[in-house]
């Protein structure tokens, strides 16, 4: 009978991570990397891996196809246990050492020695001050693995996700007249105490999936007596995969920029919009060569910060619609004047006025929402008819220009 090889390593996972591959989503990670463990044709093994907080163990999987586990052991240490420490007793007396145990009595060696220090009961402690780290490593994960293939393997395949990476974008906008500049970067927050080192990183923007329900029938043709068993939820969600060119350092603790692009010369068209009794601005953006993650943008007009808002992703469609918000370069009120009825239809009259500012020329499109889609709109000032329900006005104002102008829907009330 053949006799099996069992072997006993313990590994305590590295602080810094090779070479690994990395996805971050927006607010964790997920990690493809490879732990060394030499592991011969035909071995049984005992390893066993002391690894950080942050990492979901339940998701951890061995990826090498030619290894089989026979036992998986996960579980939670005290974070101070086997750490340096300081303990204050109530005597006012401070002792330092290697924390061996943690009961009813606390009991510290010398770290270089393995001599005893102290045995301080628990009730006389006051406070226990790591003088490390203590909280970074306090999870244990213990397999037993068999290498079913004819080669050695010397090192796991493994994936994992963590928390406390995660990514975002910011663009910075600056309009200049009729053209305008773009520039965006990512931005790389790793919250954890372990750097990431020549790593291959994807950033994954994705939505939040929402449940869209069966059919309607589906739902109908369930009893009252099976609401238990309703028809599972189908989740859809869209994602969008941005790969970072080369190879990259992600410090522990700290935040990295990558620039994301420049788009220069980019054509500016601004439109002024009256919808209620507030003039709203718009521009258009023509000339974006590429697809733009979701993210915060600044948008500068001149040397003024105009506004701060959230950018939705954009796909690549050459241009970029934006709504600064109120001008307060134009002024426009819309009051109704009376409501009447006339040979058997009804009448609604508004007068609108505008006030331009502004020291050149502008045109404001005033939005007029129609109360029937058979009304008919009486006015002297030009208009288009948009939808079964709306009406613009391109109304063209000079410089500090004031103007009225009036209009009526006409329709019959159904």
């Amino acid at each position: 009978m053949k006799k099996e090889l069992i072997l006993g390593i313990m590994l305590i996972f590295s602080l810094t991570i090779f070479a690994a591959e990395v996805d971050i989503y927006s607010n964790y990670v997920i990690v493809r990397d490879q732990w060394p463990a030499t592991i011969k044709a035909g071995e049984k093994v005992n390893l066993e891996w002391q690894l950080p907080e942050n990492v979901d163990l339940s998701s951890l999987a061995i990826l090498n196809d030619k290894l089989d586990i026979s036992t998986r052991l996960e579980s939670k240490r005290d974070p101070l246990l086997g750490r340096l420490v300081t303990v204050w007793a109530q005597n006012g007396r401070a002792y330092n050492g290697l924390l061996k145990d943690k009961g009813s009595e606390l009991v510290l060696v010398d770290p270089k020695t393995g001599q005893l220090v102290v045995v301080v009961n628990s009730s006389q402690v006051v406070a226990i001050v790591p003088q490390e780290d203590a909280g970074s490593y306090n999870q244990k994960l213990k397999l037993e693995l068999q290498n079913k293939g004819n080669q050695a393997i010397d090192h796991l395949k493994v994936r994992y996700l963590a928390e406390g990476v995660a990514w975002a974008v910011k663009y910075a906008l600056q309009l200049n007249g009729a053209n305008a500049v773009l520039l965006g970067e990512y931005q790389i927050e790793n919250k954890t105490t372990r750097p990431f080192e020549a790593a291959s990183v994807r950033l994954i923007a994705r939505s939040e999936p929402s449940p869209v329900l069966y059919a309607r029938e589906a739902l109908a043709n369930v009893k009252d007596s099976e609401y238990g068993s309703l028809p599972t939820p189908v989740k859809q969600a869209e994602t969008a995969v941005y790969e970072i060119p080369g190879e990259i350092n992600i410090p522990a603790e700290a935040r990295i920029r990558l620039p994301l692009l420049k788009e220069e010369n980019l054509k500016v068209e601004r439109r002024y919009i009256l919808n209620y009794n507030n003039v709203e601005v718009e521009i258009t953006l023509d000339g974006i060569s590429q697809a733009l993650p979701s993210g915060e943008i600044n948008i500068f007009d001149g040397d003024i910060l105009a506004t701060t808002q959230y950018l939705p992703s954009q796909s690549q469609s050459g241009q970029l619609l934006l709504n600064l918000g109120e001008t307060l370069d134009i002024a426009g009120r819309r009051e109704q004047l009376r409501h009447y009825t006339s040979g058997g239809k009804l009448f609604d009259e508004y007068q609108v006025t505008l006030k331009n500012n502004k020291k050149e020329a502008v045109t404001v499109e005033v939005n007029a929402y129609l109360p029937w889609e058979n009304a008919e709109v009486l006015s002297d000032m030009p208009n288009r008819r948009i939808s079964a329900n709306k009406v613009v006005f391109e109304v063209k104002l000079k410089a500090n220009e004031e103007l009225s102008f009036n209009y009526t829907f006409c329709y019959v009330n159904k």
